[in-house]
């Protein structure tokens, strides 16, 4: 009868070891169906070139290689300027939906913040930095404790997005020496660049005021992408 006993608890205690090791199993197993749902489900997207808010964000479709500007502040209510600015500067490559990116200030590029770029969805990116960029804290912009969304608001058909690095960059009006105009851009200047025809780039210019002015310009007058 003892023995007997001490068979069938032996017994429950092997159904029972069965049951919670096929119990570990299938939450493994549905935890890794709940991954590949989740890799599966996830969009196909892509950056689209245009205006995030106060980010603008190009890609280029040969090399995949993504530039970028942001520009906000806080304004002086007496004289309209800014009180605070928040500038930098963005640069990486596209690798599927991720890009290690380097921000700076235009033209400086030797303070550099590196991060990440990732793709959410076709109209929407995040960003991540290692730190923030000088002044964005004041306008509320915190790129080091929290991840940024950015939602596009308009979409635009540029390749690039690049700073002047010569100190004077005059404008043609076609794609050629002989055509040089007296307008000119100086070092600093953002363009957005729309079409690829080294060693000459046709751009959008916007000044100050939100005027804009289309025309081609020299690749050697802009930064290169590192």
């Amino acid at each position: 009868m003892v023995y007997l006993l001490l068979y069938h608890s032996y017994m429950r205690v092997r159904i029972l070891l069965v049951l919670i090791i096929l119990s570990i199993a299938c939450n493994q197993g549905g935890k890794k169906a709940n991954d590949d749902r989740a890799k599966v489900i996830t969009p196909n997207a892509a950056i689209t070139s245009g205006d995030y808010a106060q980010l603008h964000l190009a890609i280029n479709p040969q090399d995949s290689v993504v530039t970028g500007y942001y520009e906000d502040g806080t304004r002086i209510r007496d004289t309209g300027g800014q009180q605070f600015a928040c500038i930098f500067y963005i640069e990486g490559k596209l690798v599927d939906s991720t890009a290690k990116i380097r921000t700076y200030f235009p033209t400086d590029d030797k303070h550099i913040i590196a991060g990440e770029l990732h793709i959410v969805s076709n109209q929407k990116v995040s960003i991540k930095l290692q730190d923030d960029p000088g002044g964005c804290r004041m306008t509320g912009l915190r790129l080091k404790d929290t991840t940024e969304v950015f939602t596009l608001d308009k979409k635009q058909t540029w390749q690039a997005i690049k700073y002047i690095t010569a100190d004077r960059a005059s404008f043609y009006a076609a794609d050629n020496e002989g055509s040089k105009e007296n307008a000119y851009m100086i070092k600093g200047d953002i363009v957005y660049i729309d079409k690829i025809k080294s060693p000459w780039l046709h751009c959008t210019y916007i000044n100050a005021k939100g005027d804009s002015a289309e025309n081609w310009i020299r690749a050697v007058d802009v930064n290169t992408a590192h």
